[in-house]
C-alpha cells in the first residue's frame, strides 16, 4: 500500500511541475559562501540580518525571518506575508489521522485542508489541497484562526542547505486566539523551502504544516514566561554634563539615545573618539539600522 501511495504522489507532483505552479522562475541569486555560519542571526536573532518582507520597514527589520513572520502570522492580518512567498510559491497542511468526528475535535478547522496522502485517495483531490502561487497561499492562511505562537517554545533546524536552497524546520506550540477551540493549546511542525532574496533575505517557494494536538507536556510548559534575571549592579545615573554630551552625540551621529550612549560609554565619554569610531564602524556598514531608530 505504501509503494502505490508514494507511486501515486509522484504521478500527482509531475502534474503540478508540468503546470508550472510550483518551479520558481525567478532571478537567481546565491548566498554568501559563509552564509551558514550565519544561519542563527539569518532565521531567529535580532538586529543581524533583514528578510525581504522586512525592507523598507525600519521598525519591523529588526528582526531576522522566523520571529518576524510569526509577528506578523499573529497580528491578526497576515497579508503583509505576501511578500515572504515566491510568486510560484506552494503550500499544504497536514493534521494526524483521526476516526473522531472532526466537528468535535479542535482540528476541525485544519482537518478539511489536510492533504494526507494515505488517507486521501484521489490524486485530484490532493492537487485542490495544495494551494499554489501566493497570492492563494496567503488567502488560505488568511482563512485559518487567528493564533497566538509562544516563540520560547521554538526549535529551529536547518534540513538542507546549497548555494541557492535553504530547507528548514520550525517547530513549536501555539492557541487560537478565537473561534470554537480558544485557547485549546496545539503543536505544529512547518519545513520552509526558501531561496535567497535580492535583499540578503529568504523568499519562500514552499510551505509544510502539520498540526497536531499538544501533549500534557508542551502544554504545561507552554507559555511560561522566564523569571527576569535580577541586575547584579545598578543602572548610572548620567551626570548634567554627560546628558548633554548624549544629545548631542545622537543629533550628531543621528543615532538614538541608546546606541548613542553605549558608542560613547565604550570610548570613556570622549566625544572626539567616540565620533572617530562611529564613523569608521559606518563606513563599514556595521552598525545595524536598529541604532538609527527612534
Amino acid at each position: 500500500m505504501d509503494e502505490e501511495v508514494v507511486a501515486l504522489a509522484v504521478e500527482a507532483n509531475a502534474s503540478v511541475i508540468e503546470q508550472g505552479d510550483t518551479v520558481p522562475n525567478r532571478k537567481t541569486y546565491n548566498f554568501n559562501p559563509q552564509w551558514q555560519k550565519t544561519f542563527p542571526s539569518l532565521l531567529f536573532e535580532e538586529n543581524l540580518m533583514y528578510c525581504k518582507y522586512c525592507k523598507g520597514q525600519k521598525q519591523a527589520g529588526k528582526s531576522a525571518f522566523v520571529t518576524r513572520y510569526y509577528s506578523i502570522y499573529d497580528s491578526g492580518d497576515r497579508q503583509p506575508l505576501l511578500d515572504a512567498y515566491h510568486d510560484g510559491a506552494s503550500l499544504s497542511l497536514m493534521t494526524p489521522y483521526s476516526t473522531q468526528n472532526p466537528s468535535r475535535s479542535s482540528l476541525g478547522e485544519y482537518h478539511k485542508d489536510s492533504r494526507n496522502l494515505k488517507r486521501v485517495k484521489d490524486s485530484t483531490i490532493w492537487y485542490c489541497l495544495l494551494k499554489h502561487t501566493r497570492l492563494n497561499v496567503v488567502a488560505f492562511l488568511n482563512e485559518l484562526p487567528k493564533t497566538q505562537h509562544d516563540t520560547a517554545s521554538f526549535t529551529v533546524d536547518v534540513n538542507t542547505y546549497t548555494n541557492t536552497l535553504l530547507s528548514f524546520t520550525v517547530s513549536g506550540v501555539f492557541k487560537e486566539v478565537d473561534g470554537k477551540s480558544r485557547d485549546s493549546t496545539m503543536a505544529f511542525s512547518r519545513v520552509f523551502i526558501t531561496v535567497p532574496s535580492g535583499n540578503s533575505g529568504l523568499c519562500i517557494v514552499n510551505d509544510q504544516i502539520f498540526i497536531r494536538m499538544a501533549t500534557t507536556e508542551e502544554i504545561r510548559r507552554a507559555f511560561v514566561a522566564p523569571a527576569p534575571m535580577p541586575s547584579s549592579s545598578p543602572v548610572p545615573t548620567l551626570t548634567a554634563p554627560q546628558q548633554d554630551m548624549l544629545a548631542a552625540f545622537s543629533q550628531k551621529s543621528g543615532m538614538n539615545l541608546e546606541w548613542s550612549q553605549k558608542c560613547l560609554q565604550d570610548n570613556e565619554w570622549d566625544f572626539n573618539r567616540a565620533a572617530q569610531i562611529f564613523t569608521q564602524l559606518k563606513t563599514d556598514g556595521k552598525i545595524p539600522d536598529v541604532a538609527f531608530i527612534k
